[in-house]
């Protein structure tokens, strides 16, 4: 458990120096409750978020991170603890990226599941009926790196994701006959989270 903060340490132009105008977003438990901590970075001049996206510029990780931790890291953003956000607040930290836990980069989200997907630059075909799940899978593609493919057999195909469907088994045996990955919906979300 991280220790509490002193907020008579507390050093709010120091800490604006690291992070002011920096989109900030948090993950995890922490210190304190999520809304002080959201507090003590917007009174430190950050830009506070509840979802990472490509304007997230630095992402605060407590104990017991979720899938933030895993966009942030697809997406390319700063990360740094709970304990780096704390010290950076008592003004004993005045340059992050030299202080980031290395550790923290490989904290996995779900114990439960052993297996992982990688799609970064995959060329992924959806055969998904619901419209609002297919919606909600195209997201997460993209937002982990992968692209989507329109045409089975117009475009290279690295993987389908597809919803258990009569319909679609003669695309499904065609795909591993010219060995393409086929996974169904469900196994694809939980292997996307871990």
């Amino acid at each position: 458990m991280q220790d509490r903060i002193d907020y008579k340490k507390i050093d709010f132009n120091s800490a604006r120096e690291i992070l002011g105008g920096k989109n900030v977003v948090f993950t995890g438990r922490g210190f304190l409750v999520r809304g002080e901590l959201m507090r003590l970075a917007r009174q430190a001049g950050a830009n506070v978020d509840t979802v990472v996206t490509k304007k997230c510029d630095l992402l605060i990780v407590g104990e017991k991170p979720g899938s933030k931790l895993r966009k942030a890291k697809v997406l390319g953003c700063e990360i740094i603890t709970t304990n780096d956000f704390k010290d950076i607040l008592e003004g004993k930290i005045s340059n992050v990226e030299n202080d980031i836990d290395e550790d923290i980069l490989n904290i996995n989200t779900n114990e439960n599941i052993n297996e992982v997907i990688y799609i970064l630059r995959k060329n992924i075909l959806l055969l998904i009926n619901n419209e609002a799940i297919k919606m909600k899978t195209i997201r997460n593609i993209k937002l982990n790196g992968g692209n989507i493919i329109e045409n089975f057999e117009e475009e290279k195909v690295d993987l389908i994701v597809y919803q258990p469907s009569s319909k679609i088994t003669n695309i499904l045996d065609k795909a591993k006959k010219d060995n393409i990955n086929t996974i169904s919906l469900g196994v694809f979300n939980k292997m996307l989270m871990n």
